[in-house]
This record gives structure tokens, sequence and C-alpha cells, in this order.
């Protein structure tokens, strides 16, 4: 029993030197606003760059889900019958990197080429029909880089009864090379901009510092120790990081909000649907990388500063 009430005593004592810190550290804040401020906004915009244009590269690709740049058109010989045809796309549609396969036959490409070329006339003078028949192959979503969607192609060409497999491969690594060029230089800029967070909460912290510099040698001075001194200035970056995280989102989101009717205009070009939205899992693990980048940086600074100050 004594050693479960020292051990409450000693929590509510922890609990109370928290909560100390706490309300200093908004003390602080209310004795130079203006500091705090500045410092939050800068963490705000190094945030913001990095994050908004890797959600806006993520939300945009969405416009290129619905194309069909991905998919496959194998052309049959003109002498296969449709019922191996109707047994080539059962077979087929067991391939698991396979997620739809639509059949034309020869008459149905007759059909539509009847309809919609305008040479029906001609079309009458010839004896057999010329057109072949198609197999439309829908790559599964998993199958979305360019070697893999020419591995599935090359296995549709393995039949005898496939005369040529159409892929506009060229223009399909065009574009993921674009993507992943764009992805690489949002990785890039985050990097940048996170040692840019870093030099944004050493700069604050020192000017922090200097401008409590006699209050913290006085503090010394009566016996104070390290960690009193440093639990207020680490809790102020606590709401560094969490506060300018809060301002990067919100900003991100009004941004969103301005450029979503002109995304809708161009999305409905393509009967597409592009929606600018920030998930709540990047919203959460945002605010705990910048909290805990700016709390590392922080005790790290303290840690440094904090030996160059002694009472006089």
């Amino acid at each position: 029993m004594r050693r479960l009430a020292a051990i409450k005593q000693d929590f509510q004592g922890y609990s109370r030197q928290h909560k100390e810190a706490i309300l200093q550290a908004f003390r602080n804040i209310q004795a130079s606003p203006l500091p705090y401020l500045m410092t939050l906004l800068a963490l705000a915009i190094a945030l913001f760059l990095p994050s908004g244009l890797y959600l806006t590269i993520n939300s945009t690709s969405q416009l290129f889900d619905g194309w069909d740049a991905r998919q496959i058109n194998a052309f049959i010989k003109l002498d296969t019958s449709n019922d191996r045809l109707e047994v080539i796309a059962r077979e087929l549609r067991l391939n698991p990197g396979i997620k739809r396969i639509d059949v034309t036959s020869r008459e149905q490409s007759l059909q539509v080429f009847r309809e919609t070329s305008g040479l029906a006339d001609v079309l009458d003078l010839l004896d057999e029909n010329p057109l072949p028949a198609v197999l439309v192959v829908l790559p599964a979503d998993s199958v979305e880089t360019p070697d893999a969607i020419q591995a599935l192609a090359d296995t549709i060409a393995t039949y005898n009864e496939v005369e040529h497999v159409q892929l506009d491969q060229d223009w399909l690594a065009k574009l993921y090379a674009m993507l992943a060029s764009l992805k690489h230089f949002t990785y890039v800029l985050a990097v940048v901009f996170g040692l840019m967070v870093i030099l944004v909460i050493n700069i604050g912290l020192r000017l922090d510092i200097l401008r409590r510099q006699q209050e913290i040698e006085v503090t010394k001075l009566v016996g104070g120790d390290a960690r009193f001194i440093q639990r207020p200035l680490l809790y102020n970056a606590i709401f560094y990081g969490l506060f300018g995280a809060i301002t990067a989102l919100i900003a991100i989101k009004l941004v969103f909000m301005s450029l979503q009717p002109s995304l809708d205009r161009i999305s409905s070009l393509y009967d597409q649907s592009i929606q600018l939205r920030i998930p709540l899992s990047f919203s959460l693990d945002l605010i705990l990388m910048a909290v805990i980048l700016s709390l590392s940086t922080a005790w790290i600074t303290l840690k440094l500063l904090l030996r160059q100050i002694e009472p006089r």
C-alpha cells in the first residue's frame, strides 16, 4: 500500500509539473505573440508546399484511372470460329492479371464499322467480312507498371489464334515516367522542407532563449535544473508542430476548394471525376510527423544552448 501511495504521489507531482509547464508555454506565447506567429507561419508554409503537391498529384492521377491507356487489343485470325473465340476468352478470364475481357466477334466488328465509317455501300461489294474479331482486355488494378502490362500482352500473344496484340506502350511508359518523376520530386521537396522545419524550429527556440536569457540565468542560480527550464520550451515546440500542421492542412483545404471548379470542368471533358481531398490518415500522419520533428529538434537544440547559459 505504501508503495502504491508513493507511486500515486509521484504521478500527481509529475502531472503538476507538466500542467505548469503547459501553462508556462502559453504564457510565453502571450508574452511575445508576434515572433511565435511568424515562426508558426514559416513552419506551416514548409509543410504546405510538399504536402499540397503530393495530395494534388495523388488526386489528379484519378483522371488516368478511367482511361484505356492500359487496354490491350488482341486481333484474332480470320479463320477462328466464334466458339473458339469464346473458349479463349474464358481461359483468359481465369488469369488473375485480367480484370475484364470484352469479346467483339467479326460480325460485331463489321456492324460497328458499317455504322461509324459511312462506307456501308463499299462493304456490300465485298464477298466476305475483312474485319477480325477482337478481344479487348483490361488488366487488373494490380497490373499497373508498363513492364507488367507488356508481360500480360505477351501472354495473350502466345495463343495461335491471336494475329496481333496492340498496346500503346510508348505513351503508357511516358505517362508513368511523368507521374513517377513528379512523385520523386515531391519526396525530394519533402526532405528539403523537412530540413527547413528543423531550421525554423531551431531559430525560433534560439530567439526565445535569447529573450528569456536573464530568466534562465536566475532559474539556474536558485537551483532550477535543466529539465525544469526545458519543459515549457519543449511544449512550445509541440505547439509549433501541432498548430503548424493544422494551419498547413487548412491552407491546403482552401486551395483545393478554389481549384475544384476548374478541375471539374477539365475532368468532365474526359467523363471522369477528380475530387481534391485530404485523407484523414494523411492529416494524422502530417500532424504526428510535424510534432515529432519539432520536438526532437527542440530537444537537441535546448540541450546544446542551455549548456552555454550559466549564472553570472
